[in-house]
């Protein structure tokens, strides 16, 4: 938005609540439909006292942060407004998530190409 900067320091997080919003919007991210969720952060930044937060981010219901999951934001201590940091977080990063499968499946069929026949 004009005017607003967007959180830049990075913190640890714990999710207090995490509700899924299925208002019938959904957008769609490798097979998965995603639907938004809200949710209720206690943030940990460096050198700055712990907050409470809500944030909005859309997720996959498979793939959905759960109360208690350790996750890591993007935050402004002084605006308490917080962005879910979902790229590189191999629960959450869809992308991520695809190229590990992708590469866990070529790993697999070489370790086959290479066995003897009649082995598994």
């Amino acid at each position: 938005m004009f005017g607003r900067s967007k959180p830049t320091q990075l913190a640890q997080a714990t999710v207090v609540l995490s509700t899924e919003i299925n208002n019938g919007h959904t957008k769609g991210a490798y097979g998965h439909p995603t639907h938004r969720f809200d949710l209720v952060l206690d943030v940990y930044p460096e050198h700055q006292p712990p907050f409470r937060a809500e944030t909005h981010e859309w997720f996959s219901s498979l793939y959905s942060p759960n109360v208690g999951d350790h996750v890591t934001v993007r935050c402004d201590p002084a605006t308490k407004e917080v962005e879910f940091v979902i790229e590189g977080d191999i629960r959450f990063d869809m992308e991520l998530m695809e190229k590990t499968k992708k590469a866990k499946a070529r790993e697999e069929r070489q370790r086959l190409l290479g066995g003897e026949p009649g082995s598994r």
